[in-house]
């Protein structure tokens, strides 16, 4: 049996719902690659789109005068958007690319000054704002081949990564004492890969794609001063990005029906310190575990211009002693309209549900040397908040 109206649901519904949907998850990621308009039926296609992601999380008590006491600062989760860009190129039948853009990951938080000075009691300095962003351009091509009733896809490309990471500390104690220290690093592009497979058959919607991502070490060097002065001309820093590996599958189960899921794997553990030298080495702790994200969803034709879908994701926590990124649950809806026989929109909301959790004082602080990081050494707790996400894309075909 041929279901036909799946063919008009889309990829592009499902991948605002997707990017959506995972826009705020746990670590630091944030958009992935859009390497599904390699399946889009034209010649040339472009998708562009873009999330607007509202995490609403703060402290609810602090460690501070020697005990636990109730939090007077506001969220210290900013406000930020996710991009996402690509197009695809055919070349022959068998052989099309696509260019991409996206932010895989990045952080941006703002602290109190209760915050600040609960860092300031165990460890002399406290945060300000601590803020990265990491920038994706990628190039990724299909090469397709008859096999049974469908086409089975060899997937591969390269993608180049940049960081800048700034971070801005009270400082309360040493020489510098009474000022404000602020770390700009950087580093240019750097080199990733990603590869895969996929076998679909069209007339049914169906298809089923694992795709690999490298991981990608970066070395950052930029400065570090102390209210416009600057103390170290040649700041440095390093970090590594995980690696991931994602399984995905849909399929038509009824005409103007859809049904999608995966399954992603993400080697969270590499990440376990940002490493820096400022007026002093430092490292930032994470100890992440390796992440697992689940996602189901259905989709649906009503019309021949509206299509909508409904999806829920699972993304389980990866803190172990230093964090609190614990269980996200995230629900997602999207709806896309045709408005020309070549292009769409679409849109997409989520509201996701942060699991709550606590830090306990890093063993032998109060101390210079103790704990996470600057800002980051004293107990909190934060009860259960929430992320409030939209977006919106839209797609053309020739």
């Amino acid at each position: 049996m041929v279901f036909k109206p799946e063919k008009l649901i889309g990829a592009a519904l499902v991948a605002s719902l997707a990017g959506v949907g995972a826009a705020h998850a746990n670590g630091f990621a944030r958009g992935t690659a859009d390497t599904d308009i390699l399946y889009e039926n034209g010649d040339f296609d472009i998708r562009m789109g873009a999330a607007i992601v509202m995490p609403q999380r703060g402290y609810d008590t602090v460690q501070l005068g020697g005990g636990m006491v109730a939090s007077t600062d506001g969220d210290y989760t900013n406000t930020y958007a996710v991009p996402s860009a690509a197009y695809k190129f055919n070349f022959t039948d068998n052989l099309r690319c696509a260019g991409t853009y996206t932010q895989p990951f990045g952080a941006d938080v703002s602290y109190g000054p209760q915050s600040i000075l609960a860092g300031q009691a165990v460890s002399g300095q406290g945060t300000q704002y601590s803020k990265f962003t990491i920038n994706e351009f990628g190039m990724t091509c299909g090469y397709n081949m008859a096999v049974g009733p469908g086409r089975l896809w060899i997937l591969g490309g390269v993608f180049m990564e940049d960081i800048h990471y700034q971070e801005a500390v009270s400082i309360a104690s040493g020489p510098l004492a009474g000022t404000t220290g602020t770390l700009d690093l950087k580093e240019g592009y750097v080199p990733g890969y990603r590869i895969g497979a996929a076998y679909d058959i069209p007339d049914i919607a169906l298809r089923i794609q694992g795709m690999y991502r490298s991981e990608v070490s970066h070395s950052l060097n930029g400065t570090f001063d102390s209210d416009g002065s600057i103390i170290n001309p040649a700041a440095v820093g390093a970090a590594t990005f995980p690696q991931s590996f994602e399984l995905k599958a849909q399929s038509g189960v009824a005409p103007g029906w859809l049904v999608f899921g995966s399954i992603k794997w993400t080697d969270w553990s590499v990440f376990d310190k940002l490493n820096y030298t400022a007026a002093a080495p430092t490292s930032k702790e994470f100890f992440f575990k390796d992440g697992w994200t689940y996602s189901l969803g259905v989709g649906h034709q009503f019309n021949d211009m509206i299509s909508g879908s409904l999806s829920l994701t699972y993304d389980q926590g990866i803190s172990t002693t230093e964090d609190v990124n614990k269980d996200i649950i995230t629900l997602a809806t999207g709806l896309q309209i045709k408005t020309a026989e070549n292009a769409k929109l679409s849109f997409g909301a989520a509201v996701s549900h942060l699991e709550g959790g606590s830090v306990a004082q890093a063993a032998g602080c109060p101390g210079a040397t103790c704990g996470d990081g600057p800002g980051h050494k004293f107990a909190y707790t934060v009860g259960d908040d929430w992320v409030y996400t939209v977006g919106g894309q839209f797609v053309v075909n020739f």
